[in-house]
């Protein structure tokens, strides 16, 4: 029988970990940045989904980033509005599934609602449309 355990990192001994803390160890600043910057993207690729490979969205071009000749006048095809989220929506929209994940409702939108005298006040921080 095989002998496995998971790869942690060394914590220096003697700090108090923050629940906070821990998670920067596998989720930085960064890597959030990547996430946000691409879940964007993604979005304005099934918002314009006639857009052709290498030019700019619609967004770029507005900050400068498309070619020069791509034009920003596209078929927007979707069944509600987007809006681009940052780093603390990620954030937010992040610890909100790990609540999920930890308490389970039968619906979605119990989260938002009042249960039994309980209600998770980190939820008012993003809709339930939004989430």
């Amino acid at each position: 029988m095989h002998d496995a355990h998971p790869l942690l990192p060394n914590l220096p001994e003697g700090k108090n970990w923050s629940p906070l803390a821990l998670f920067a160890l596998f989720f930085s600043d960064s890597i959030l940045d990547s996430i946000v910057t691409n879940t964007n993207r993604y979005a304005e690729l099934k918002r314009f989904p006639s857009m052709e490979a290498g030019k700019a969205f619609p967004s770029q071009e507005a900050e400068g980033l498309g070619r020069e000749g791509s034009s920003s006048a596209r078929t927007i095809t979707e069944e509600r509005p987007w809006y681009p989220i940052g780093l603390g929506e990620l954030k937010v929209f992040i610890g909100l599934q790990i609540i999920i994940g930890v308490y389970r409702y039968p619906a979605m939108e119990d989260y938002w609602a009042e249960n039994e005298g309980v209600k998770y006040h980190e939820f008012e921080k993003m809709s339930c449309n939004r989430y």
